[in-house]
């Protein structure tokens, strides 16, 4: 017991010191390490409306949708307590997300000493699963991204807790107000991320099943709960859902419909396996260049099997309430990964979208791994054979974070600083730059014109009929600067009338393309283009 509680401090205080120590370097890597491309997407639109231009981009001037909601308001606030210095804001939203992973590590501590009650070594192991899942090389970089995945994470979980500790106290009686308080959590935790729809299907559908247990009779009452959480939660989530629709004709924010407008069945599925794999263990990361390869795939996907099938017979001896926060857990998980395998593209966040399942793997992991020592014969064996995980846990996750921090520091943070530091060098503070990648970009620089779509609407009905080319023609965009391959669009029409070919540099990741002819006199940052209904061709 004391060589687990020495691994619970040591790994609550590595937690803190990686998240915190980047944060010392205010000009360079506080701004590169932890937040991300599309972090930076979201915290220009906070900016935005911290600046009093709503929920925009490209200096205020384009609407949005492309974000979650709930991170970026308080984001926002962040922003206008900065008031609106960039440098300040990344600063104070990397604390804000320092304390909302603590609060989400708080509450699986929480959740865990009371799914482990009944066993000697409950409430230590639910301290070090959450010490564990704080400190994890593999989590930290998704809660310090600049988006919402700590906000909704934490979110998730203090909602299992909720209704997990609510449910306990169940009657025969309707508890309509108590039920509508975890529907308000769940439509708070969707407007943290809409994917939360799979947790509150789980929750809600799971809730009603499991009065059946009761000899049925508390089935009904079950039921009508569940339907009051459900409907709370849709009244929460309801104002962002009809902004979404009556602003950008689909509940879906724009980001989500970019993302997998190129996506294939199945597409993402040999991903997930990899994904889930990282979680379950914690601190055994598989290297980005080995994880899309099909033998790579294939194992993990074997050993998420078997681990299953492992967690599944431990259920058996586990508590009731053990087994239906698990059932809501699986149901979640599992639809996150059909959604995300099946149908939806951006291969490369699975990681992120899977990430809902990482506090509650670190739980499972951790029981299955206590569990296991507890049986070992004589004490001293049981001494040792935990001290020697306990150390081996301590120096894979302190490692690996240690390996993160020095990879940073040999430049590969953020890819696309390159591509603003030439923006910043060569280009009027007042020229509009085009690029498909406009995170970083677009939060140094205002007249930035999002390309792909993600949050630019107006790019994204140019997209949807296959004319980018005419799009960025009739907006007044003088450069377009991103990635190698972008040197590539010269080629297209009608750019190569317009445009020419000004740093194609393969080594450095960078190409800009010049307007060489004069702006059209109709030239506006929407193209010409609607927002709503068919899009007009862009002139």
């Amino acid at each position: 017991m004391r060589g687990i509680t020495l691994a619970i401090a040591l790994l609550l205080a590595a937690g803190l010191a990686f998240r915190l120590a980047p944060l010392a370097d205010l000009g360079e890597r506080m701004l590169w390490q932890w937040p991300t491309e599309d972090g930076y997407l979201m915290m220009t639109i906070a900016r935005n409306i911290a600046l009093g231009h709503g929920m925009t981009i490209s200096a205020g001037e384009i609407p949005t949708n492309g974000t979650q909601p709930l991170a970026t308001l308080v984001w926002a606030g962040i922003f206008w307590l900065a008031a609106g210095d960039r440098v300040t804001g990344v600063l104070l939203i990397q604390l804000a997300q320092i304390a909302i992973g603590g609060a989400g590590a708080l509450g699986l501590y929480f959740l865990g000493r009371r799914l482990l009650a009944d066993r000697p070594w409950g409430a230590p192991g639910a301290a070090l699963a959450a010490a564990l899942w704080f400190a994890s090389p593999v989590v930290i970089t998704h809660l310090m991204n600049g988006l919402e995945t700590g906000v909704s994470l934490a979110l998730i979980i203090w909602s299992v807790l909720a209704w997990s500790t609510w449910r306990q106290q169940a009657s025969a009686q309707v508890r309509v107000a108590g039920a509508a308080g975890i529907g308000v959590l769940l439509g708070l935790t969707f407007l943290a991320r809409i994917d939360a729809v799979f947790l509150i299907i789980a929750l809600t559908g799971w809730h009603a099943a499991l009065g059946l247990a009761d000899s049925g009779r508390g089935f009904r009452a079950r039921t009508v709960e569940s339907f009051a959480m459900g409907a709370a939660s849709m009244v929460v989530a309801s104002p962002w859902l009809i902004y979404n629709y009556i602003g950008f004709g689909s509940i879906m924010p724009i980001s989500g419909t970019s993302q997998s407008t190129d996506a294939a069945l199945a597409s993402n599925l040999g991903a997930v396996p990899v994904a889930l794999f990282r979680y379950i263990t914690q601190v055994f990361p598989v290297p980005v260049a080995a994880s899309d390869h099909m033998v790579v795939a294939f194992a993990a996907a074997l050993a998420c099997l078997a681990y299953f099938a492992v967690v599944g017979a431990a259920l058996r001896r586990a508590s009731g309430e053990a087994r239906a926060v698990a059932l809501v857990v699986a149901t979640m998980g599992l639809g996150l990964c059909l959604y995300y395998g099946l149908f939806f593209g951006a291969r490369y966040f699975i990681a992120r979208y899977m990430a809902p399942w990482s506090p509650f793997l670190a739980l499972a992991t951790t029981a299955l791994v206590l569990a296991a020592l507890d049986r070992l014969g004589g004490a001293r064996a049981r001494t040792l054979a935990a001290l020697g995980v306990c150390a081996a846990t301590l120096v894979l996750a302190i490692g690996l974070n240690v390996r993160i921090y020095v990879a940073v520091g040999r430049g590969s943070a953020v890819e696309h600083r390159h591509v603003l530091r030439w923006v910043e060098s060569n280009v009027r503070a007042e020229a509009w730059v085009g690029a498909v990648q406009t995170g970083v970009l677009g939060f140094f620089h205002d007249r930035t014109i999002n390309l792909d779509g993600k949050v630019n609407p107006y790019a994204l009905a140019a997209r949807l009929e296959g004319r980018i080319p005419h799009y960025v023609v009739a907006t007044p965009i003088e450069y377009i600067a991103d990635w190698h391959g972008v040197s590539e669009w010269i080629e297209l029409e009608p750019l190569s009338k317009h445009f020419e070919l000004a740093v194609a540099d393969r080594k450095a990741n960078l190409a800009v393309l010049k307007r060489m002819s004069a702006l059209p006199a109709n030239a506006d940052i929407r193209g010409g283009l609607e927002i709503h209904g068919r899009p007009r061709d862009a002139r």
